[in-house]
């Protein structure tokens, strides 16, 4: 089985550099294992651009089967790489 690489390496260097410049942090409403305050506290501290997102009533568990998580997730990295236009899609397994 043949795998093709996304990009080219220097196009992951790109990517990889504009990580280090920016972040996001989604953040789960009722999570009690890592609260909101945690999390923004982690982003106000971070070195870089931060873009923070609350997912209304998630809790720590679960959150990567939300349509939203997945959204915020392909935002960010279609900010970080223009030509990015498909929304990774959530796992189906546990």
């Amino acid at each position: 089985m043949s795998v093709e690489p996304l990009h080219s390496g220097l196009r992951m260097a790109d990517l990889a550099h504009g990580l280090l410049e920016r972040s996001g942090f989604v953040l789960a409403e009722n999570d009690t294992v890592t609260p909101v305050k945690n999390g923004l506290a982690l982003a106000k501290r971070w070195g870089g651009m931060a873009k923070t997102v609350l997912l209304a009533g998630a809790g720590h568990r679960g959150v990567e089967s939300r349509d939203e998580y997945w959204n915020q997730i392909g935002s960010f990295l279609a900010a970080l790489d223009p030509a990015t236009t498909s929304v990774p899609e959530p796992s189906k397994g546990k």
